[in-house]
């Protein structure tokens, strides 16, 4: 096959007075290989997770970006399709990934993509960048592996909810790393879900590819609550550096008034203060996180694209307004846009 088979399109944007050369490719080739030697590997998606990602089958488009300044690699992007926009292929898949890059050179490299990228998952100790649009933040709570929980749960009133779950699990009992523990959740997980309209099971295939990965390497742990021979919850965690990592978790809507997740996460706890973990990262969103940990930092969602096309999809959004409405929402919004390409020099 030809090297022009491969390459979609090139492109060439300028920020900060510096070219940024892109090269799009729809499947993998040796020059990324070759671009992936001279470049930093993720802490959590190492080079060859990363191209086992790009090259694990999907229901969804996936894209790779070359990016080079003054002919030398500076980024190599992977992007999986959304219905609207484009996500990094670790996004959902391997925590506190975005993509292969230089440091001083990730969100440049971002930025002169040039497509609608949405990044749902920033949690680092930096905040986004100035380049990014429609910053929304999340707050991220964690179990202390370190003490008991139980005063936290009983100032949130957890505690009731917790005696209750080990009263009705009682007989219950937790299984660790067992083979195929992790494919059940992750596809009880989708099925439970469906693909609906906005494809929140696209990232599937690819958490297998990681789970798969990462438990070969000792980087993953799988759990589950066991009703005899029967699965009646699972969870599945990424360790990164001393800390557990939430993954997916799910649990059987039949043994719903049992609270199942509720006792297994419990559970997750005590085996991890035994194996010698920090901390337990559930995320956040949900309003039961904030009843099981504590607050300890920001998840970060925001979108890095050009200003037409963040005009453009605001303007899809306020369409359905009044005239009057939209056009006030719509200049409110735009006083708080950057303009194309601001602030692209890393996160300062």
């Amino acid at each position: 096959m030809t090297f022009g088979s491969f390459i979609t399109r090139t492109a060439i944007h300028r920020f900060d007075g510096q070219a940024k050369h892109v090269q799009w490719f729809n499947r993998w080739h040796p020059i990324i290989d070759d671009a992936l030697q001279e470049l930093p590997e993720m802490d959590t998606c190492p080079h060859e997770l990363f191209r086992l990602l790009m090259e694990s089958r999907a229901s969804v488009p996936k894209r790779i970006a070359l990016v080079t300044d003054a002919g030398r690699p500076v980024a190599v992007v992977g992007l999986r399709r959304r219905q609207h926009h484009w996500e990094p292929i670790p996004q959902g898949v391997v925590p506190h990934a975005l993509a292969v890059a230089r440091d001083e050179h990730l969100f440049p490299a971002l930025a002169s993509l040039k497509v609608n990228l949405r990044i749902p998952y920033w949690q680092q100790d930096q905040p986004p960048p100035r380049c990014a649009r429609d910053v929304i933040e999340i707050p991220v709570h964690k179990m202390d592996c370190t003490v008991s929980m139980e005063p936290y749960w009983r100032t949130t009133g957890h505690l009731k909810t917790i005696k209750s779950a080990r009263n009705r699990t009682r007989g219950f009992t937790l299984e660790v790393d067992a083979p195929g523990a992790a494919e059940w959740t992750i596809k009880q997980w989708a099925d439970r879900w469906g693909v609906n309209r906005l494809q929140t099971t696209s990232t599937t295939p690819d958490l297998l590819v990681a789970a798969r990965f990462d438990q070969s390497r000792g980087r993953y742990h799988s759990f589950r609550l066991m009703d005899g021979d029967n699965p009646v919850a699972g969870c599945t965690f990424v360790v990164y550096k001393r800390e557990l990592s939430l993954v997916r978790t799910i649990y059987r809507l039949e043994y719903n008034l049992a609270s199942p997740g509720h006792r297994l996460l419990e559970l997750v706890h005590d085996w991890a203060r035994i194996a010698g973990y920090s901390q337990i990262d559930i995320g956040g969103g949900q309003h039961y996180k904030a009843k099981t940990a504590p607050e300890s930092g920001i998840l970060s969602g925001f979108n890095i694209c050009p200003l037409h096309i963040a005009i453009a999809r605001q303007s899809r959004s306020v369409a359905r307004t009044g005239m009057k409405t939209a056009k006030f929402r719509m200049f409110r919004w735009l006083r708080t846009q950057p303009t194309s390409g601001a602030g692209a020099r890393g996160n300062a």
